[in-house]
């Protein structure tokens, strides 16, 4: 049987935009038209996992062929690998981000005015930039697609960005390569260490050398990744340049980066730091819990108090993550289940808020909150998805986001943690109390200008775009099993390395 090649869906996007180098650069729908055709084929073309992928399998799937992994071969030296591979872990986010990136580049059909072919070859680059490190097996090829991603961000908010967008985007910059240096620093003294001096991450798993290593050999390359992974996320106290790159970044890039670049921050604990290093992260997963703990409850407090809608998305985000770690570092199996569940809900949900956003935003010519009131007279059907969207972010019950949330807090409750698992709870509840003010004020009361009154509601792009979201958070929060499925197998292999004394440990069949 003829399996999906993950190479096409990695390279797909960026070598299918080089077309657009070929148009005129002011025939802004023939551009349009061309890079959105351009992000459906990956989407598409990533279905096809769908059709041959294991969802028993506990190994990775779709793996490069051998005759293709040799890359930067240098006798008995260097040996780093192009390969590939999938698993139930990656699969959803994957298929998440080629199913976001068209709706990101339909909501960029009128802006940014200037040098708009750049704008959509920068998009269509983060978006193979982001899918290389959902399927990179090699470590080596993990940290190019890594650090490539921060050029494409840079430039959407340097160049097409507002207000004070040159020192938002050189804040990110500093900021994730400090964490760059972390992570490269990990990631060859782990090569070093490692059996036969390999990035294989499948290798890695299961080398003597790093399993023997213990919870203080393996704590600095576990920090190593962790403080990479945790600003980009970002984690409390490491947060500070997302509510600036928010602000300041054009409507669109805000979109991908909420939805999709904060992820790769999750995965990459979900995928190196707790399986290579599950005695680290059982020493530290107390701290980090309160971390995250702290993520959540700052991120709420925070969020409930902005003038700026973009900000308030920004730190509502950093709550939202925060449940996210908090899950993984639970090392419960419903803690890890729930953790990627809601990687996959969030962004759907995420995105939905960001794209309101930018509709206000265009409508208005601003987003600070206090400039609105009573829209939903004016814009109903705007009003009512905005409003089933923010009850999915606050867990309501039949909606997405209420599955994952119940996943993560019941484990829990379940391991003991009854202190954390009440605390979570009221920033559960902070986040439902920021949101319905927001719903509040925006949406209720009287206008604060007559231009309330004047704004338009959705136009057909916006509604399809905005009624495809809420239809995938019906339908996951009410057969939440079909995602979980697929995710429960590779977070059971990862539960079984920090518990490898486990009865069904000897059941999982390796690795690969």
């Amino acid at each position: 049987m003829v399996t999906t090649d993950l190479t096409l869906i990695v390279f797909g996007p960026i070598v299918l935009a080089t077309g657009l180098l070929f148009m005129r650069h002011d025939d802004r729908k023939g551009l349009f038209e061309l890079a959105f055709g351009v992000s459906i084929v990956p989407f598409l073309y990533s279905l096809t996992l769908l059709r041959t992928f294991d969802p028993d399998g506990h190994a990775f799937q779709f793996l490069t062929p051998d005759r293709f992994r040799s890359w930067i071969v240098i006798e008995d030296v260097v040996n780093i690998e192009y390969l590939l591979g999938i698993d139930g872990i990656s699969i959803l986010l994957v298929l998440l981000t080629t199913f976001i990136t068209p709706l990101v580049i339909l909501t960029a059909l009128r802006r940014p005015r200037e040098n708009y072919r750049q704008f959509l070859l920068a998009l269509l680059a983060l978006e193979s930039c982001i899918l290389g490190c959902l399927c990179a097996l090699d470590l080596f090829l993990f940290l190019v697609f890594w650090t490539a991603s921060l050029v494409p961000v840079f430039f959407i908010t340097g160049v097409w960005g507002t207000g004070r967008k040159l020192s938002s985007a050189v804040k990110f910059i500093i900021f994730s390569l400090i964490g760059c240096i972390a992570l490269f620093a990990s990631a060859f003294t782990l090569r070093s260490l490692s059996t036969h001096g390999s990035f294989n991450i499948i290798e890695l798993l299961n080398d003597p050398n790093i399993q023997n290593l213990g919870p203080y050999g393996q704590s600095w390359l576990f920090w190593g990744f962790f403080i990479a992974f945790a600003i980009r996320i970002p984690v409390f106290p490491l947060h500070t340049w997302l509510p600036d790159l928010n602000r300041d970044s054009p409507a669109t890039g805000t979109v991908i980066i909420n939805t999709l670049m904060l992820i790769l921050g999750t995965f990459g604990f979900a995928r190196i730091c707790i399986p290579l290093f599950p005695d680290a992260a059982i020493a530290f997963a107390p701290a980090i819990m309160v971390l995250a703990v702290i993520s959540i409850i700052y991120g709420a407090w925070l969020a409930s108090i902005q003038r700026d809608m973009r900000r308030l998305i920004a730190y509502t985000s950093i709550s939202h993550m925060g449940f996210i770690v908090l899950g993984l570092f639970s090392l419960t199996q419903n803690g890890l289940t729930g953790a990627i569940l809601h990687m996959v809900n969030y962004g759907i949900c995420i995105c939905g808020l960001t794209i309101i956003a930018g509709i206000l935003l265009e409508r208005r010519g601003s987003l600070k909150i206090t400039d609105f009131g009573g829209l939903i007279k004016s814009a109903p059907t705007l009003g009512v998805m905005f409003w089933i969207i923010a009850f999915a972010l606050i867990g309501l019950p039949g909606l997405n986001i209420f599955a994952s949330l119940f996943l993560i807090i019941t484990s829990l409750f379940e391991h003991g943690n009854y202190l954390i698992g009440a605390i979570t709870l009221t920033g559960l509840i902070w986040l439902a109390v920021m949101m319905l003010g927001l719903i509040q004020k925006i949406m209720l009361g009287k206008a604060t200008s007559p231009a309330i009154e004047k704004i338009k509601d959705l136009d057909r792009r916006e509604f399809y775009v905005l009624a495809l979201l809420v239809l995938l958070m019906f339908y996951f929060g009410l057969s939440s099993p079909s995602l979980t499925s697929k995710i429960e197998p590779a977070t059971d292999r990862t539960y079984y390395k920090v518990h490898p004394y486990t009865p069904f440990s000897s059941e999982t069949g390796g690795d690969q």
